[in-house]
């Protein structure tokens, strides 16, 4: 019941707050730039994430659980957003960029290290080193992610439904498991509006947003459910981002300068249309989950590392076959 009342109260106030924010909001305003290379031809305001972060701040506000911790999370919340926002107003440079996503993401992480008597033992202080640079990796994953109408509800959304879901039915008063089924119900709203050829993008404020919760939802489900369960449904995602960075490496490319090398890019660029690309990443990702779900009733260390690969091999594969749809006549626009 609590899942379906979160994930609803998200839904319901997003919708809310995005139909006010298209009727209210100039034509113009926060309008994406259009590029060489940019995914879209037309005028898109970038707004997404305006709505979906008071949305959030409000369920989270009105938690009856872990207040405090609510709290922290909504400020949190309110912090990224504001950073993807002045991106989105006056185009940040890259370091300045992932330097205020390090300050917020670390901050959140003390912070809940802190509560959870860990953050001054010394044995903690690599594990933690370690989650924040791979949860600063992944709120920068899912905003490099988000090129393309549908990419972060077709890529993100279903999973982190799934995962805050099972943290929130075992453990009703989890504020990152209430903030994680909310923003999916947020997410699922703002994909009405996102359907191609987009009326709005979620913008940084609202790809940071998302990376920044999914991100606590991981790292709370590793603590709490087995590793496969926790991971697989963002496999995708990650085997996009590793791939073409260690592309790019290869090809000697600066790796901190913008670029149209991931996959889901190539296939568009390639002449894929936004559906087939869109199509192929829900199916692998609703495959994931379904992978992820079973590995949750199968937690045994050989069911773990079976479902761990089958994943990364799926993951890849979907990867592998973008990379190549380019080349195809199949889904041309």
């Amino acid at each position: 019941m609590n899942v379906l009342f979160f994930f609803g109260a998200g839904f319901a106030l997003s919708f809310v707050a995005l139909i006010g924010l298209m009727r209210l909001l100039p034509e113009d305003f926060l309008v994406a730039t259009i590029t060489s290379r940019s995914n879209h031809a037309h005028r898109v305001r970038q707004i997404g994430g305006l709505g979906l972060t008071p949305a959030l701040v409000a369920v989270l506000a009105a938690f009856p659980g872990d207040w405090s911790a609510a709290i922290a999370l909504a400020l949190g919340a309110i912090a990224i957003a504001t950073l993807g926002f002045i991106d989105d107003w006056s185009d940040l440079s890259a370091p300045a960029k992932a330097a205020g996503q390090a300050v917020i993401a670390i901050a959140i992480l003390a912070f809940l290290a802190g509560r959870a008597g860990l953050a001054f033992r010394p044995e903690w202080v690599v594990p933690l080193t370690a989650a924040a640079i791979a949860y600063v990796y992944w709120i920068n994953a899912v905003n490099f992610m988000d090129g393309i109408d549908l990419m972060v509800v077709a890529g993100v959304a279903p999973g982190m439904a799934l995962v805050s879901g099972l943290l929130l039915a075992a453990a009703p008063d989890d504020p990152i498991a209430v903030a994680g089924v909310t923003l999916a119900g947020g997410l699922a709203a703002f994909g009405l509006f996102n359907r191609p050829p987009a009326r709005i993008f979620l913008g940084d404020s609202g790809s940071l947003l998302t990376g920044f919760i999914s991100g606590l939802v991981i790292i709370d489900a590793l603590a709490r459910l087995p590793a496969a369960t926790a991971v697989l449904p963002f496999a995708f995602f990650l085997a996009d981002t590793a791939s073409t960075l260690l592309l790019r490496f290869a090809r000697g490319e600066a790796l901190w300068k913008a670029h149209s090398a991931h996959a889901y890019q190539v296939a568009r660029r390639g002449g894929a249309s936004v559906e087939a690309v869109i199509t192929r990443v829900a199916v692998v990702t609703v495959s994931l989950c379904l992978l992820a779900l079973l590995a949750d009733f199968f937690p045994g260390a050989g069911w773990q590392v079976a479902a761990i690969l089958t994943g990364a091999a799926l993951a890849a594969i979907a990867v592998h076959v973008l990379r190549q749809a380019g080349g195809r006549s199949v889904g041309r626009t």
